[in-house]
């Protein structure tokens, strides 16, 4: 009797122990996502380089998976990372513009205007630095840069992480994408990071709403007649937009 007794103690000690240091480390885990040690988890992706071009340049602590590259792809779009709610990453990288804005110089909140256009974000894997001027050194920092300029989104890293921890449909994403925890601003930006860095070519068509730009009415200049045809309005076909797009990727 004494032996179980003994050997009921033994067991409830063990288990009590086992609790006590999960409970201890939580926090700590926790607190080493926050410090900036988060490494995606989820389902590995292999981003296959273009036909002629070296491998693509992946980060150690940021290899893709089909969670954060998805992920990476709502934050894009998503305007909730500028002050206002109106400013999105895709605002000024357009799909159907191949993946910049078409203006002299892009439009942030409040309408104000920049200094400079928007670069494609294309092949941006490859790129040794980021921005015109090469102040980034990859693309995971370059995602903090808009977020925090006065014109563009006018926002602060702490206040889109806390946006998106009131959102209950983004914690569940991250919690995927980079296991329990926080939502820190380098999640966020490895996220986005990943939808870029698999941005090669056709790739990143494939994986945005490309919808406009092979389905949006394409209006014909007649230069025979010195005008624009006004009441003809063509569709391109599909085929020849990508045979077009396809060689806009040769030459970059």
């Amino acid at each position: 009797m004494k032996r179980k007794i003994l050997l009921a103690i033994v067991v409830i000690a063990l288990f009590a122990a086992v609790l006590w240091i999960y409970l201890a480390e939580r926090p700590r885990r926790f607190e080493i996502r926050r410090a900036g040690a988060a490494i995606p988890i989820g389902t590995p992706v292999q981003i296959e380089a273009p036909l002629g071009l070296p491998p693509v340049p992946i980060p150690a602590d940021n290899p893709p998976t089909a969670e954060t590259i998805a992920l990476g792809r709502r934050l894009y779009y998503d305007p909730i990372l500028s002050v206002d709610n109106t400013v999105a990453c895709g605002t000024c990288h357009k799909p159907e513009l191949g993946f910049s804005d078409g203006k002299p110089v892009s439009q942030g909140v409040h309408g104000q205007k920049g200094t400079r256009n928007a670069p494609t974000v294309f092949n941006a894997a490859y790129y040794t630095t980021q921005f015109w001027d090469g102040r980034a050194p990859n693309l995971e920092k370059q995602a903090e840069g808009p977020v925090q300029n006065p014109i563009e989104m006018a926002h602060t890293l702490e206040g889109v992480e806390k946006k998106l921890m009131a959102d209950p449909s983004y914690r569940q994403e991250f919690e995927k994408a980079f296991g329990p925890g926080a939502i820190s601003y380098e999640t966020v930006g490895k996220a986005i990071a990943s939808f870029e860095r698999q941005g090669l070519g056709r790739t990143m068509l494939l994986t945005s709403d490309i919808t406009p730009l092979l389905c949006a009415p394409t209006r014909v200049h007649d230069v025979n007649k010195g005008g624009t045809s006004g009441d003809k309005t063509f569709r391109i076909s599909t085929l020849f937009r990508w045979i077009y797009l396809c060689s806009v990727f040769s030459k970059q």
